[in-house]
């Protein structure tokens, strides 16, 4: 049984217009010492179809160059039919997207202002066997901005929070712009990760061949998976090709994989936990440190910030900054003691917010004022 059987999804590839188918848990003591903000209502409205994507996110902290890396790619078919897919920049002239984004029906693309045609000598297009993974190769491109794929076995990321980017098509119907938004990983299995945004929503048309983005074993930025398929409401789970497996593949087509740009973006000397694995800027440059069995990724007092920790020691028990939903509240660590947001008093509920991965209180389908 496939990953989309057992989710009991029907799914669609995610072209642009052509549109071809194809805890750790709290424990009473720490419960007990939240500070309570009842009074306070801290709530995120969250509007009606990336569909509920952003410009911007905060959660993997992208910089400048990490997202000039992400782009749209525009295509042109047989009969002048104008197309639309996503796709993520590996060196100056190989471009990452999906394989059924460059079907035979392809005759021209667009990519960062800059066309190329199919029959264009030095134009070459890689599929992975047997997988809806692509590689072409753009000459002249010159791109200075790149992304590397993550070699880590991704059945790790199942449950956590990752990122989704696309150029597709949003709420308001325009298309052509990346943006991106946070998502939970709901299952791997040995040709996919499946993912959802909490809120509802996710890639639409156009977002194909888009990249799931992780932060590596290195503190970089690193593509996890491929844009193949998804609901066909444009509201997850979203179904993308899992690259852990395609090294060879892909170490054959470009011998040295860039690393990325190495740029702590968002990422701050306070750190950020992604699982067990603690991510921070030291003197302008990424660190990180996957956590020993013993350990905890959980906030230093003697650092002020999040890091590896030993479990007794962590004020807060284990709930990273972005925080959990725990019985309907919002509970946070900040600055190194617990907070609570009570989302019943604002009359919401909580979630994970699309935008920076942390436990909000949201009022589903209303506008935003």
């Amino acid at each position: 049984m496939t990953l989309a059987n057992r989710l009991a999804v029907p799914v669609i590839s995610k072209l642009g217009a052509c549109g071809r188918c194809f805890a750790v848990g709290l424990s009473l003591l720490a419960l007990a010492s939240c500070e309570a903000r009842d009074e306070v209502c801290e709530v995120e409205r969250v509007a009606s179809a990336i569909v509920r994507g952003h410009p911007r996110t905060d959660y993997l902290g992208l910089g400048e160059a990490d997202a000039r890396a992400i782009v749209a790619i525009e295509l042109v078919r047989v009969g002048a039919v104008r197309d639309l897919c996503s796709g993520t920049i590996l060196s100056s002239e190989l471009v990452l997207t999906a394989a059924h984004c460059l079907d035979e029906s392809v005759v021209e693309l667009k990519v960062a202002g800059r066309s190329w045609r199919r029959w264009d000598e030095q134009l070459a297009i890689f599929v992975a066997p047997d997988r809806d993974v692509a590689v072409v190769r753009l000459p002249g491109l010159a791109a200075q901005e790149t992304l590397t794929v993550s070699a880590e076995d991704a059945a790790h990321w199942s449950g956590a929070l990752v990122e989704l980017a696309g150029a597709g098509r949003r709420e308001d119907g325009s298309a052509g712009s990346v943006e991106l938004a946070v998502a939970e990983v709901l299952a791997v299995d040995g040709q996919y990760l499946a993912a959802q945004l909490p809120q509802g929503g996710g890639p639409c048309a156009g977002d194909s061949g888009g990249p799931l983005l992780v932060r590596g074993p290195s503190g970089r930025l690193e593509v996890a998976g491929v844009l193949s398929a998804g609901a066909l409401s444009c509201d997850g789970p979203d179904f993308y090709e899992r690259l852990d497996d395609l090294g060879g593949w892909l170490s054959d087509l470009q011998p040295e994989t860039d690393a990325g740009s190495g740029e702590c973006g968002g990422v701050t000397e306070r750190g950020r936990c992604f699982g067990l694995r603690a991510v921070w800027c030291e003197e302008g440059t990424l660190q990180a440190r996957d956590c020993s069995a013993s350990q905890a990724c959980g906030y230093s007092v003697e650092r002020r910030g999040f890091r590896c920790v030993e479990r007794e020691s962590d004020p807060c028990h284990g709930v990273p900054d972005n925080g959990w939903c725990m019985d309907g509240d919002a509970v946070r660590c900040v600055e190194g003691h617990l907070e609570r947001l009570a989302c019943d008093a604002c009359a919401g509920a909580c979630t994970t917010s699309a935008r920076d991965g942390s436990a909000v209180c949201a009022v589903v389908n209303e506008a935003p004022p």
